[in-house]
């Protein structure tokens, strides 16, 4: 059951299952009110159906007139403006008279965002804006407000014009890009208000390990919810940690909780995912303590899943299993459940949860009847690697993305144990500290270390960091990416150029 191959052999296997599966997941999409399709895929162009504005609207308090009754207009012979009316943001365009009476012109006082009257003999639209403070009152009340204008409008100038924001057909999201609040403001500026997107990935998160106790944080107002630990048991960092990075790239992740070093209860627990839950992919890390992955395999082999391989010539820790773990039908599953979880003569307990039941069947059909199975390496630092350079590119792949691209860096190192002294341009490296490798390759392994990296005036740099141990989490929470040294590479020191990582995976 055992294969053991190169990063670039996995890679190569993760793309080419993804692949397979990428063409069925395509077909399913759903409707969403655009607020709640922020993180989804468009499964469409997305273009304006119409121009923006719609019509001509006022961008000061004024007068609108008609701008060539008002050439002449200046402070030396002012223009005599009859003041027909009075309109504001949001009321339909105001009809009215648009002759010219006794020398004096019709206008329309008009506040900012309203729409420009409209001559009633010609429908033509009043195109010029005189601003308040361009006019003087002359007359108030009895036979209508007279004001005197002492210059002419500019028809361009004091208004937002039709057709000046987005044109008919204009696009907003091209097809495969994910949906983001800038493109719901544009969206709703248009009249969309739903819009088709590919249903989101959903994946389901399970820790095992009898020493793990699932952690979960009391309400702040109430600390009456918070349990004291149980003696001799640790928090489950990675269960919690998954369903962080699974949801921060934009996956439904769901972390259903840790269960015990136990075959049959790993099974029977599987066996139920597979059942009743709609899952494309299921995560489980093992072996936080012991380091090895054990429960895991028996479990494939009792679900009769097929092992693409079990470890990856990687550090940290390469230990992972990918793997297709085959449909479950639910009638089997329901006659074996009267004997505890599905014949495993075990029961639940605080110590794990029972999966909720939701029908699954639909979508596992379409997608071939298979949910894909990584089992990750224990400790926290394995786990979170394997998940960004093994489960990352799967989900990228099924979703139709592209094949993620590194960002080029330099290696620097820190004269002091403050990470912000590494950045200083007034921090030269010594001769003997440039000719020290910081991170050692291997002739065998791809090698990937945690770091921080910073853009600077002239080019992009990148401290490794100095604690690699994969189970201590405080220098992995103080960093913000990740270094990759290839397979055959001596390592790098300062000023070597190297291959840099987000800890997420860009949602484009």
């Amino acid at each position: 059951m055992a294969r053991v191959i190169s990063y670039a052999e996995a890679r190569s296997i993760i793309g080419s299952v993804a692949s397979q599966k990428a063409f069925l997941f395509a077909q399913d999409e759903q409707r969403l009110p655009i607020d709640q399709a922020i993180g989804h895929i468009s499964k469409t162009n997305l273009r304006s159906p119409t121009q923006t504005p719609v019509f001509d609207s006022a961008t000061m308090h004024g007068y609108a007139v008609i701008a060539h009754q008002t050439t002449n207009a200046n402070s030396n012979n002012p223009t005599l403006l009859r003041v027909l009316g009075h309109t504001t943001a949001g009321d339909m365009p105001l009809e009215v008279d648009d002759e010219v009476l006794g020398g004096c012109v019709p206008c329309v006082e008009i506040e900012v965002g309203s729409a420009f009257p409209v001559g009633r003999s010609t429908q033509a639209h009043f195109d010029g804006l005189i601003p308040v403070e361009h006019t003087r009152i002359v007359r108030e009340g009895g036979e209508g407000n007279l004001v005197e204008a002492r210059s002419p409008p500019l028809t361009s100038f004091h208004k937002r014009l039709a057709g000046s924001d987005f044109h008919k057909n204009d696009s907003i999201l091209e097809k495969g890009n994910f949906v983001q609040p800038r493109h719901v403001m544009a969206l709703a500026s248009v009249g969309i208000t739903d819009i088709p997107v590919a249903r989101q990935v959903r994946v389901g998160v399970i820790s095992v390990g009898s020493e793990l106790v699932a952690t979960t944080l009391p309400h702040q107002h109430d600390h009456r919810d918070q349990q004291p630990p149980l003696p001799h048991k640790i928090p489950d960092a990675n269960g919690y940690y998954l369903t962080a990075a699974l949801r921060e790239m934009g996956v439904d992740g769901i972390y259903l909780g840790a269960v015990p070093s136990d075959a049959k209860v790993l099974t029977a627990f599987l066996r139920d995912l597979l059942a009743y839950n709609s899952y494309d992919v299921i995560i489980a890390s093992e072996g936080a303590m012991s380091g090895r992955i054990e429960q895991i395999p028996r479990s494939i082999f009792a679900l009769k899943g097929e092992v693409h391989f079990s470890h990856v010539l990687m550090s940290p820790d390469g230990a992972t299993i990918f793997a297709s773990l085959p449909a479950v039908d639910q009638a089997d599953v329901a006659r074996s459940a009267p004997n505890g979880f599905h014949a495993s003569g075990v029961t639940a307990t605080d110590r794990f949860i029972s999966p909720p039941k939701t029908p699954g069947s639909t979508m596992q059909a379409r997608m071939g009847g298979e949910v894909v199975f990584f089992g990750l390496p224990g400790a926290p630092i394995s786990s979170a690697a394997s998940f960004r350079f093994l489960v990352t590119p799967y989900i990228r792949c099924l979703r139709g993305m592209p094949v993620e691209s590194a960002m080029l860096g330099k290696v620097v190192v820190a004269r002091s144990p403050t990470t912000s002294l590494a950045f200083s341009p007034h921090n030269p490296v010594s001769a003997a500290a440039a000719t020290e490798l910081i991170a050692r390759g291997n002739a065998q392994m791809d090698i990937f270390r945690h770091g921080n990296v910073m853009s600077g005036q002239v080019d992009v740099t990148v401290e490794i960091s100095r604690e690699q141990s994969p189970t201590k989490t405080n220098p992995f929470a103080s960093s913000n990416c990740w270094v990759h040294i290839p397979r055959g590479h001596e390592g790098v020191g300062a000023g070597s150029l190297t291959w840099i990582y987000p800890f997420c995976s860009p949602r484009n």
